[in-house]
């Protein structure tokens, strides 16, 4: 095994210095595209688990609807704009989008949020043209 543990991660690839950093119970969470077939089986349990820091997620044509946790129901809305003229706010997005959205999400995300602190991408296989894009976004 590892005799050494676990080197520090190196900031110029993922932002962070270990897992405790990706997400806290502090932060507060919007997630894109809330009720996709992924996130909508994950998000509820990531808000239990968190205590209940998931404000609000977006899935476009779907704003007014709800996602049920046992935590309590999280706001959805058409877009993060939507979301936040609602007035709720949040530091963390994590996006489940397909690779083709992401980039795209990100840059809504970052624009529209000036207090943005974390991005978290669950989506794989991203163009590395728009991966660029994204850490350029960052």
């Amino acid at each position: 095994m590892h005799q050494q543990g676990v080197k520090k991660f190196t900031k110029y690839y993922v932002g962070i210095n270990s897992l405790e950093e990706v997400a806290t119970k502090e932060d507060k969470v919007c997630v894109l595209n809330i009720l996709g077939s992924e996130s909508r089986s994950v998000t509820p349990t990531s808000h239990i688990f968190s205590g209940g820091n998931v404000v609000f997620g977006t899935s476009p044509g779907r704003s007014g609807q709800v996602l049920k946790t046992t935590n309590g129901d999280i706001p959805v809305y058409n877009n993060v704009t939507e979301g936040m003229n609602a007035g709720h706010q949040f530091n963390t997005a994590v996006i489940y989008l397909p690779p083709s959205g992401v980039r795209d999400a990100v840059a809504e995300a970052a624009r529209i949020n000036p207090e943005l602190k974390k991005i978290i991408i669950i989506t794989e296989k991203i163009p590395v043209r728009d991966a660029r894009i994204i850490r350029a976004i960052g």
